[in-house]
């Protein structure tokens, strides 16, 4: 029974306050400061139990009998759904605020609780508000980067405070989910649970997860079914929760799920498949038999599920049996490997591919795999996009994989999509979506197929259909934060709602809290709010989780200097990589106003990968450079190999060195074409030079003040050194903002201080390397 229709609860005055919250039963929504707090069914009911109750303590046994009326659910079922109300509410469980537990007794509400009147009674028995769609943001580069190397000290220190600080800033959030919510669970949508390791050996864990995997591979193929990601399914490795529950957070309505156990070369594998609708199990079977049957003990158990479900598998036996069971246990190995997106682990992937190729010369499947870990490690390096040889190199041996992979099975789906992903990136753009739809017509749930496609499909200005696509990738693979982070990007480039980006990649990091892509986003997203302190902290902890990543590794620097904390970037740089230092030095010399030094270091390093945000860096280092040399002509050429044809910046700096060659009608021309441009966060500062440039100085500080409201971007630059704003700077209202953004950098700094004091920061000691600006 739901607590709003509680007899004990009276409609009439259906509203209770707790604390800085408001529970208002007939609407069942929960506010702070008037902002909905989005929660689930059961969470709602759970807050209103323990707030019924206040200030007594109520038992395990009595919140069983009140939130899960004449269900079966076991006490870890009450510890997770209390775990979920505390990171929706932001409770802190080792200082809480609201919900106070006692071991082993029950949980109780601390906070002051009062029945307080309300006005009219909303619609009694409306469902509770649930999380708004969340959505991402993506970089101004197409192509996804990432790098860096920090000190061992420095890695141990970020990694010990991150979990604390992501919690911390994910628990804050008023707009995150707790879990995928869904008002029925979809027919024909399965979920295959990693299978449980019973053996005394953890080595044979490898085993279990394996022949989970093998059972998930083999659904995947049927085209009746909908069957949910493992990156989704299996991160639920370890957490007991009831049927039910799991069903809501994968979205799935049937569950596969067993245990094997190992005793020299025998099996034991058990295996349900679970209604997670009603928690009743369909059926169960149980095998015994040698590792050298693993292959048919998966089929027998995929062959089961369909049999259960009324749909067919398309093939009789296991597609890689025939390659034996090193080689696929490699290949298992090699996925689970990409799948982290780090840098090292992709090496290592590459390595179990090749392990699996040389086991089984004619296994397809891991050829395409070898090369899309290929193509992986050199985007995540910063290689691919760029035109030097090692990505020509790259593709060739992508493209010769590839080929070999279809010339062994031409109906491999994951070939097709690799195949796509290697088109688009040699501009084949008609190509690649042909691959991308032959590719997810043969293999429908490949969550990664729809989330590449609906990357595509977005750089091609298709943004309705590339949301199509990453609502399908996030519905098969609703616990992959790679989802999440992904939607966010293609909300970006629409400019869409910063709220709802920042609530997709806090998503994203509720899934998985070390997802350092969304860190390194999210602190972008917190610098367009202003929150600099934080964008600092978020960006190191990226760093700190895999330190190789070029994107990666050049963003702390930018939020130092934008908390003009400019020895904490050079003690930051310092302790780079060489491959990435170079690209440090570059904004740390134009803000100390050594533009000429930048130039140089810059000309000594022709290769050319973006971290997204220093295209304008680049391309202030030339002009000013050329301004100071006075070779501005060869200053025009040197644009040219930056990352965007059309970027904003750079447009506006081709616009400057014409007008001081005495082209004021191609300057004028440039500026016009920047105007052209939707205004969006990167492109207001350059649109505030374009207006300057027109004579028109009351729009340009208009576009500035609008800049600054959503966080800006280099203000140190803008307001003391932009010489498009020359004429502007005795003008009061810019005199103000700068004065404005001058005060918040202050202040922010106040607070990084803060959190370096509570070790959230790193302190890094002085170094004794020289540096060159």
């Amino acid at each position: 029974m739901s607590l709003a229709s509680h007899p004990s609860v009276s409609l009439a005055a259906a509203q209770y306050r707790v604390g800085d919250l408001t529970i208002d039963l007939g609407s069942q929504r929960v506010t702070r400061g008037g902002d909905v707090i989005p929660l689930p069914k059961l969470s709602f009911d759970l807050l209103l139990a323990l707030t019924r109750a206040a200030p007594n303590l109520v038992s395990i046994d009595g919140l069983m009998h009140e939130v899960w009326p004449n269900l079966v659910v076991n006490p870890e079922t009450v510890s997770q759904r209390v775990k979920l109300l505390r990171d929706a509410l932001g409770d802190n469980p080792h200082a809480p605020r609201y919900i106070e537990g006692l071991r082993g007794r029950g949980y109780r509400m601390i906070a002051p609780v009062s029945q307080i009147a309300s006005g009219p009674a909303e619609q009694a028995g409306e469902p509770p508000v649930s999380a708004p769609e969340l959505s991402e943001p993506r970089s101004s580069t197409r192509v996804r980067h990432w790098i860096p190397v920090a000190t061992i000290g420095t890695i141990v220190l970020l990694v010990a405070a991150a979990t604390f600080v992501i919690t911390r800033m994910v628990e804050s959030s008023k707009e995150t989910p707790t879990s995928v919510t869904v008002s029925a669970l979809p027919d024909h949508t399965v979920a295959v649970l990693p299978f449980a390791n019973l053996s005394n050996n953890a080595q044979d864990e490898f085993v279990a997860l394996g022949i989970a995997e093998g059972v998930l591979h083999r659904l995947a193929a049927i085209r009746d079914l909908t069957l949910i990601a493992r990156t989704s399914s299996f991160s639920l490795r370890g957490k007991p929760a009831d049927a039910r529950e799991i069903g809501l957070a994968l979205n799935a309505r049937y569950l596969v799920e067993g245990s094997v156990q190992r005793r020299e070369n025998r099996l034991r594998v058990s295996a349900q498949l679970i209604d997670a609708a009603t928690g009743v199990q369909m059926w169960s079977l149980r095998f015994d038999r040698t590792m050298d049957d693993i292959f048919a003990v998966e089929d027998e158990i995929s062959h089961s599920v369909a049999g259960a479900l009324e749909v067919s598998l398309t093939q009789g036996t296991h597609p890689f049996a025939r390659f034996g069971i090193d080689a696929y246990l490699a290949f298992l190995r090699g996925k689970a490997l990409v799948a982290t997106r780090k840098v090292a682990d992709a090496e290592l992937a590459i390595e179990s591919f090749s392990r699996a190729i040389e086991l089984a010369p004619d296994f397809a499947a891991a050829y395409a795999a070898l090369a899309d870990a290929h193509m992986h490690l050199a985007l995540i390096n910063g290689v691919l996009g760029t035109e030097s040889d090692a990505t020509v190199a790259i593709q060739h041996r992508a493209q010769a994989l590839l080929t070999r992979a279809l010339q062994l099975d031409e109906s491999l789906g994951e070939a097709y999509i690799a195949r796509a992903n290697l088109k688009q990136l040699e501009k084949d753009d008609k190509g690649a979506e042909a691959d991308y739809r032959r590719g997810l017509e043969l293999s429908p749930n490949d969550a990664v197929g729809h989330e590449h496609l609906a990357d595509f499909l977005s750089q091609q200005g298709r943004l309705e259909e590339a949301l199509v696509e990453i609502d399908q990738a996030r519905r098969i693979d609703p616990l992959s934060p790679r989802n999440h982070y992904i939607k966010s990007l293609i909300l970006a480039d629409i400019n869409g709602p910063l709220a709802e980006r920042e609530a997709l990649l806090l998503q994203a990091l509720r899934v998985a809290p070390n997802f350092h892509p969304a860190l390194a986003r999210l602190a972008v997203v917190r610098a367009a709010q202003g929150r600099l302190a934080e964008s600092a902290a978020l960006a190191e902890q990226a760093v700190a989780i895999d330190p190789r990543q070029p994107w990666i590794v050049t963003r702390p620097v930018h939020f130092y200097l934008e908390l003009e904390d400019v020895e904490a970037a050079r003690r930051f740089a310092v302790e780079q990589a060489e491959s990435v230092r170079w690209a440090l030095w570059l904004p740390i010399c134009l803000y100390e106003r050594k533009p000429e030094r930048a130039a140089e270091i810059l000309r000594a390093h022709p290769e050319r990968w973006s971290d997204g945000l220093s295209e304008d860096v680049e391309a202030y280092v030339i002009r000013d450079a050329a301004v100071l040399s006075g070779r501005l002509a060869k200053a025009k050429g040197e644009l040219a190999p930056l990352y965007h044809e059309d970027g904003a910046a750079k447009t506006m700096v081709q616009a400057q060195l014409s007008l001081a060659l005495g082209d004021k009608r191609e300057a004028e021309r440039l500026a016009r074409k920047v105007l052209d441009l939707d205004p969006h966060p990167v492109r207001t500062t350059a649109q505030a030079m374009a207006f300057a440039i027109l004579g028109e100085h009351e729009a340009a500080i208009d576009r500035l003040a609008q800049t600054f409201e959503q966080g800006g971007r280099r203000w140190w630059y803008t307001f003391e050194r932009e010489p498009a704003f020359e004429s502007l700077r005795g003008d009061p209202r810019f005199q103000a903002l700068a004065a404005k953004a001058r005060m918040r950098a202050a202040t922010q700094r106040k607070l990084l201080e803060q959190m370096r004091e509570r070790g959230e920061v790193p302190r890094r000691p002085a170094s004794a390397s020289p540096t060159p600006c």
